[in-house]
């Protein structure tokens, strides 16, 4: 009888909401599928948040070549996994494809007690030498890698298409060249987000403490006489203003970050 009532109890006992993404990915002409990853939005809410955003374009970004904001544009779609260490990692989200650039932004880190590197399939985190600079690059572990805890961010696993990311740990099917690029691009064709909670879920809740990404109107001013020009703009507080230059209005160059400190 008591074992019944324990089989009645887990039976109706509601099922956890999910939230997932579902990368479409290939390499060259060949498709490899698509592989699902399970966010971990209630235990990584500002990471998933930030990531979810950006792949379904429902998160502004700069493209840092522009300086342009761009709104409603999935990030990741066409994006390639610009670094490949088949024992070690897979990782994407580099609009250049050099690892070297971002959403124009960083966030902070996230790290929960129930959230680490032990296994491979771990979608983490990428981000420079120094805390708090992850933006949208992230990476999934080819193995269990314990050294990256407290380091990078996890937010989610791979669930389903495992043998795509067992493929990547091939090095005869995908060899590497120099900074350990694929020397064929491997490519996020698509990063779709679903789930029952994915249109309850705020990706922009105060709490979670993500930047405030919009464009900034501005005048330029001439002065002949000493052969300058003066760009004029509402400086907000605790605001970190991206400029962009171009000789031509064709190429375009990141000139220089001006950070706004004051409270108010």
């Amino acid at each position: 009888m008591f074992r019944q009532l324990l089989l009645t109890a887990f039976l109706i006992a509601p099922l956890k909401a999910q939230i997932y993404a579902d990368f479409t990915v290939s390499s060259g002409e060949t498709s490899l599928g698509t592989f699902r990853v399970l966010l971990e939005h209630t235990k990584a809410p500002r990471t998933c948040a930030n990531f979810i955003g950006l792949a379904s374009g429902k998160r502004p970004w700069v493209d840092v070549t522009t300086g342009a904001v761009r709104t409603n544009t999935p990030y990741y779609k066409g994006l390639t996994f610009h670094r490949l260490i088949h024992s070690f990692v897979i990782q994407g989200g580099s609009p250049n494809g050099q690892g070297t650039d971002g959403p124009g932004y960083s966030i902070l880190d996230e790290y929960h007690p129930d959230l680490d590197h032990s296994e491979q399939y771990v979608l983490s985190m990428a981000k420079g030498g120094a805390p708090n600079t992850g933006g949208s690059q992230f990476f999934i572990t080819l193995r269990g890698t314990p050294e990256l805890d407290n380091k990078h961010s996890v937010f989610g696993t791979v669930i389903s298409g495992t043998e795509i990311i067992e493929g990547f740990k091939n090095s005869s099917n995908f060899p590497t060249g120099a900074k350990d690029k694929p020397t064929t691009p491997i490519v996020m064709d698509s990063v779709v987000i679903s789930g029952e909670d994915y249109e309850t879920f705020d990706i922009n809740a105060p709490a979670l403490r993500l930047p405030h990404v919009s464009g900034t109107e501005m005048r330029i001013t001439r002065d002949t006489a000493l052969a300058t020009m003066t760009a004029h703009f509402d400086r907000k507080p605790q605001t970190e203003y991206f400029f962009v230059g171009s000789p031509d209005l064709a190429t375009w160059s990141p000139l220089k970050r001006i950070l706004s400190l004051d409270s108010e």
